[in-house]
């Protein structure tokens, strides 16, 4: 396994805010295996999940550590599934984690899917508020694809609102995934939560995003996920790009 990094741009400043880290399987013989092919499979194991949440944050903190180090300071967010939440001494962990990279716990981001949210919302309570108040960010990942409510969201401390993708490619287009995503964005903003869009493809849904007054946004139209590496390299070359204007 590996993490591979999309950068997470503000869009009001262009500045790169972060970045989501996303777990690959690098097989010896058929290549590149994306998350669909193997995520399934592994999370039908509570011991396969427990060893992809541990090497998801051990991974994702120390980029995170390493990124600080070169003055890039980032935020890095992590996708958890709902058994991460199961363990108690989660935020006692994680915490331990960020003071060994040396990173303020401010700058990492835990992500779970608004579909795990409803299912388990009085059981992730009491972690994720320890967490938030330990000064995580916590955010509601793929939302408008579950069936949470005002009340589900207010039960779980999110900083962070991310519109799925399913909506936001096309919204440009398309009057109802316009009206989704200014939906979710208008929620975002009574929250005080921070909106993100993901799968931002297109040049016009860029510029709908913008009139919406997204916070921030991630796809291809900036860059696909990648290896840390080819990050760095990305980094050193998006004040060009950014300059060249969207």
């Amino acid at each position: 396994l590996q993490l591979f990094y999309q950068p997470k741009i503000e869009l009001r400043s262009l500045r790169v805010a972060g970045v989501e880290a996303l777990v690959r399987w690098k097989h010896p013989t058929l290549g590149m295996f994306q998350p669909s092919s193997f995520m399934p499979a592994l999370e039908r194991s509570e011991a396969y999940t427990a060893l992809l949440t541990e090497f998801s944050l051990a991974e994702g903190i120390a980029f995170a550590g390493r990124s600080r180090h070169d003055g890039h300071a980032l935020s890095v967010a992590i996708n958890l599934s709902a058994r991460a939440f199961e363990r108690l001494d989660l935020p006692e962990r994680i915490e331990a984690m960020t003071s060994e990279s040396d990173v303020p716990t401010k700058s990492i981001t835990l992500e779970i899917t608004e579909t795990e949210v409803v299912r388990d919302v009085v059981r992730h309570a009491d972690v994720a508020m320890r967490l938030h108040l330990k000064g995580f960010r916590l955010s509601v990942d793929d939302f408008g694809m579950g069936e949470s409510g005002l009340a589900q969201l207010q039960k779980v401390p999110f900083t962070e609102l991310k519109i799925d993708r399913g909506f936001v490619d096309g919204c440009a287009r398309s009057k109802l995934k316009r009206s989704v995503v200014e939906a979710s964005i208008a929620l975002a903003r009574t929250l005080k939560m921070t909106s993100v869009a993901e799968g931002v493809q297109k040049k016009d849904d860029l510029k709908v995003l913008a009139t919406l007054d997204c916070d921030i946004v991630q796809g291809y139209f900036f860059a696909r996920p990648m290896s840390e590496g080819a990050f760095t390299e990305w980094m050193a070359l998006w004040p060009h790009l950014n300059s060249a204007g969207f």
